[in-house]
């Protein structure tokens, strides 16, 4: 899977041949852009550039779905998807991790 700055996602088989089918994240991820993205199973989450959320779970019918706003102040340091096979919940997870403050680090 690849994930150019237009925002088209292209799929690849393993030997590296493009498959025909790709798909668009979205005029809104568009006019934001992508601050981070990561794969997870048979999807991605998406990161824009005005800290919104936006995943596609499956990629035999990829549909962006935007995801509830995370509140983040700042970019965060990481990113850590949790598939809902993963979960408690039974739903897709994105869990952040924020950069610390100089002071706070040990010696």
């Amino acid at each position: 899977m690849y994930v150019c700055d237009t925002l088209q996602v292209h799929l690849y088989n393993m030997f590296g041949t493009q498959l025909p089918r790709h798909f668009s994240m979205g005029s809104e991820v568009q006019r934001e852009g992508i601050l981070d993205c990561q794969l997870y199973g048979d999807g991605l989450v998406v990161l824009t550039k005005g800290l919104q959320l936006w995943a596609v779970s499956g990629l035999a019918e990829p549909r962006p779905q935007k995801l509830a706003s995370p509140a983040l102040k700042e970019a965060p340091s990481c990113m850590a998807i949790f598939q809902p096979r993963h979960t408690l919940s039974g739903c897709l997870e994105v869990h952040f991790q924020q950069k610390m403050p100089d002071n706070d680090l040990m010696p």
